[in-house]
């Protein structure tokens, strides 16, 4: 099986994300009949902001997930030893805050969208 490069997965994942914001945008501009760029550039905007607040809030999520005692509890009373407690936290990490930083990065384009489009 091909196995695709992590950048790869990014960017397909970004274009995604920012596919849905367009047909948020358009759906939104059909409903209210206003498809002029100003309000098109607007509703980029308010989209683009709107997923950053859906970024920062699954980065609050993952901090109170570290900061929960049952789960440290109940790792630290398990099998694992410190190199396999290692090992979990590692890929924790890149689980954490790699939705963030995919929400960050979709709505830096759909930001950079709307000051095109002004």
């Amino acid at each position: 099986m091909f196995n695709k490069p992590w950048w790869l997965k990014l960017l397909v994942s970004i274009l995604l994300v920012d596919l849905v914001i367009a047909v948020v945008v358009l759906v939104w501009s059909w409903v209210v009949a206003d498809f002029s760029m100003i309000s098109l550039s607007n509703r980029f905007f308010i989209c683009g902001m709107a997923v950053i607040v859906v970024g920062v809030f699954s980065i609050c999520g993952y901090k109170s997930y570290l900061g929960n005692f049952s789960t440290i509890y109940a790792q630290s009373v398990s099998d694992m030893n410190l190199s396999e407690r290692a090992n979990l936290m590692m890929k924790d990490l890149p689980r954490g805050y790699g939705f963030s930083i995919l929400m960050l990065l979709s709505s830096a384009v759909a930001i950079l969208t709307s000051v095109l489009l002004a």
